[in-house]
């Protein structure tokens, strides 16, 4: 999704992460999203309720930002080729950058740091923590 987006709630149509509880109990909460963001989250198939990758750059950005569910972490990603792009097209996608869906599973996806998940960076050729 790309922004500007308010937060949803049950009167306001906005942005919202959704999922079930254990349950099977529909949850789901809303949040902000700024001007020229995008935003691109994404849960694993076998169990979509205890991971997920998020993944977000401002159009204008030179960099990227990336969250997962086994860590607290917030991995930034630079490269100057990326300022100026959208990050949702061809070669600017999520995949492109090393987030790739279909390889989330329960356990750490990108491996921050020295000998770490490559993003597509340059000077910064990896994910690193903030």
């Amino acid at each position: 999704m790309r922004g500007a987006l308010t937060a949803a709630t049950d009167t306001v149509d906005g942005a919202f992460f959704e999922g079930t509880d254990a349950a099977t109990n529909v949850r789901a909460v809303g949040f902000g999203l700024s001007n020229n963001v995008t935003l691109q989250a994404d849960s694993g198939t076998a169990d979509p309720a205890s991971t997920y990758n998020m993944i977000a750059k401002h159009s204008a950005g030179n960099r990227l930002f990336f969250s997962e569910a086994e860590s607290t972490a917030i991995l930034v990603c630079e490269n100057q080729l990326f300022a100026g792009e959208p990050m949702d097209t061809g070669t600017n996608s999520a995949a492109a950058y090393g987030a790739v869906s279909a390889t989330i599973t329960t356990g750490q996806d990108v491996i921050p740091g020295a000998g770490g998940t490559a993003c597509g960076g340059a000077p910064v050729a990896e994910w690193n923590a903030m």
